[in-house]
């Protein structure tokens, strides 16, 4: 299951524009494939999982199961997460790795001259997606598009079944905030990695300093330290070409 999917949507998200005979048959053909990838993805995500059992006795979905087994884990790749971020991308959302959404920016595009007057073709300002970059994909076909927003909406009514039953003991209600404080310290750890990783890839002792400062690695830090996050931090986004210079 881990990647399957986010693959085979992130493939179709960058099908080719159908401008040839040949690539117009290849779309087609990968479209009735991603069509029974996508129906058994609504089926997975729409029901509940079949070993995972939730606070009262509530069943918990496919995403939360796949949350609460991937995401929350310092050693497993985001599944949940990453499976959500390609879907809605498939129905048109733009939104970055953390799943915040973002637009473009109103002066994404400017006129002025090196000189300082109006030129007749805009320029693309840095960090703003160039048009030729975006027309070289071509746009999900809405029967697909349609079967992502069910998926999508099917986690999400999987995820709250349930949730209108507001009135809890107080002693399960402290339960329960013991538990999603539990997940939310795991997943802001998993964060802390993530973002100490991408320091690592620049500069391996920015990475290993961000890491000391924020208590993950103890102070000093200790080769079997090291040696974990070096192991353990390919799937939070660590360079193989970083870790081979480093060592």
């Amino acid at each position: 299951f881990t990647g399957f999917y986010q693959r085979a949507l992130s493939l179709l998200r960058r099908r080719p524009l159908p401008e040839y005979g040949v690539i117009y048959e290849a779309n087609m053909a990968f479209d009735a494939e991603a069509e029974v990838i996508l129906e058994s993805l609504v089926d997975v995500l729409c029901l509940s999982s079949n070993s995972g059992v939730g606070l009262n006795g509530k069943s918990l979905s496919t995403a939360e199961e796949l949350f609460l087994t991937y995401d929350c884990s310092n050693t497993e790749s985001d599944v949940a997460s990453g499976l959500l971020l390609e879907l809605s991308r498939c129905c048109g959302g733009v939104v970055d790795e953390e799943g915040e959404p973002y637009l473009p920016s109103p002066m994404g595009l400017s006129r002025a001259s090196s000189n300082g007057t109006s030129s007749g073709a805009p320029t693309p300002v840095q960090g703003t997606a160039s048009p030729m970059m975006v027309a070289r994909h071509r746009s999900v076909p809405d029967h697909l598009k349609e079967l992502c927003f069910e998926a999508l909406l099917g986690s999400l009514r999987r995820l709250f079944h349930g949730a209108e039953s507001l009135g809890e003991p107080s002693q399960a209600a402290k339960d329960k905030r013991a538990q999603t404080s539990h997940l939310r310290t795991a997943k802001n750890r998993k964060r802390s990695l993530h973002h100490a990783a991408a320091l690592f890839n620049e500069k391996p002792k920015k990475g290993l300093q961000y890491l000391i400062d924020n208590g993950i690695l103890p102070s000093p830090p200790t080769p079997e330290s090291v040696a974990s996050f070096l192991r353990n931090g390919l799937v939070v986004g660590l360079d193989k070409p970083a870790v081979g210079q480093y060592l």
